[in-house]
């Protein structure tokens, strides 16, 4: 049959974005945060958590998690005001009364991430942007949150579309290993629950 590019939209473009390309026909399957709403069929990949990523010998390196009302006295690695992230970010601070000091802006989480390792401030990524690791300090975030990825499907009953959706059920989604002061990354396939901000 016909099939159109797969593509993956990161948490850095917006997830109403992708649901906007499922419609107007651009790919069949779109994976990323969950969009404000959509016609299409949505499948639960996982869910990620957001971490907090500063440069080696920052104060943070001294905590095991940062508490969001410690940004309020940091040069902060924003996100472009295009980027949900951005709007995302602005409004979770906004609700903990806390105010943020851009020092410079990216539209890339990664990129964001790197950013804060070399020194540039800090930042609140996804565990996902964390991959290759950056060389910094990487923190849990308080509270935590975490966030649904999805992948967002125009054709569900197509084969190859069913099987990919599968797979990508199967191998879950990047989780970060809190365990002690030994931090990496590995992918975890279920669904998390608990009591947690949602982004």
């Amino acid at each position: 049959g016909d099939h159109r590019d797969l593509h993956s939209f990161p948490t850095r473009r917006s997830s109403d974005l992708m649901a906007k390309a499922l419609e107007s026909g651009e790919t069949d399957i779109a994976v990323g945060s969950r969009p404000t709403q959509t016609a299409a069929q949505v499948h639960v990949i996982g869910q990620q958590e957001m971490a907090v990523v500063a440069p080696v010998g920052h104060r943070f390196a001294e905590m095991t998690e940062v508490p969001i009302q410690a940004f309020a006295d940091e040069a902060f690695v924003h996100y472009d005001p295009a980027n949900a992230m951005a709007a995302w970010i602005d409004q979770f601070t906004a609700f903990h009364k806390v105010v943020l000091k851009p020092a410079v802006r990216t539209r890339s989480p990664r990129t964001a991430a790197h950013l804060a390792a070399a020194g540039l401030g800090v930042a609140i990524v996804p565990v996902s942007a964390l991959a290759p690791r950056p060389i910094g300090v990487v923190r849990r975030l308080r509270p935590v949150v975490k966030g649904d990825v999805v992948a967002i499907v125009a054709t569900p009953s197509d084969t190859l579309v069913r099987a990919f959706i599968g797979d990508l059920q199967r191998r879950g989604v990047p989780s970060w290993s809190w365990s002690g002061t030994t931090e990496s990354l590995t992918h975890m396939s279920a669904p998390l629950r608990g009591q947690v901000a949602n982004f």
